[in-house]
């Protein structure tokens, strides 16, 4: 009589997904893509979830924290954003002169074909 296996060894799944990988954008791509979003917006200025929600910074709404600690406190320590506070949950996030200063010398290089345009940190950046 042959030996079954026992009932808590799993069967490992023969199927394979069909999910594309996420490509995922590099840190500098992604600072330049959130200060020009956040030009666009001038003085209104926009949340974090805005920023995600916008479909060019191409992130899910679950990675709010991470994408804080990780691309908007740099750039408020950096000067390119400023971040007013309204409560614990809420911060309005605004671009600054120089962040804006930043984002068209970026924009005035790319219009040029210069060199440094065709790095990946300047692919998706336009002009809105």
């Amino acid at each position: 009589m042959p030996k079954s296996k026992p009932p808590h060894i799993k069967k490992e799944p023969t199927f394979k997904s069909n999910k594309s990988k996420t490509q995922y954008q590099k840190r500098d791509q992604q600072i330049l893509i959130v200060a020009t979003y956040l030009v666009s917006k001038r003085d209104v200025g926009a949340t974090v979830y805005n920023i995600i929600k916008n479909r060019e910074v191409g992130l899910s709404s679950q990675d709010q924290s991470r994408f804080t600690e990780i691309i908007m406190n740099p750039m408020e320590k950096n000067g390119w954003v400023k971040r007013t506070t309204y409560s614990p949950r809420v911060s309005i996030y605004k671009i600054t002169e120089n962040g804006e200063a930043a984002v068209s010398e970026a924009l005035r290089l790319r219009s040029e074909g210069n060199l440094l345009s065709t790095l990946e940190a300047f692919q998706g950046i336009t002009r809105d």
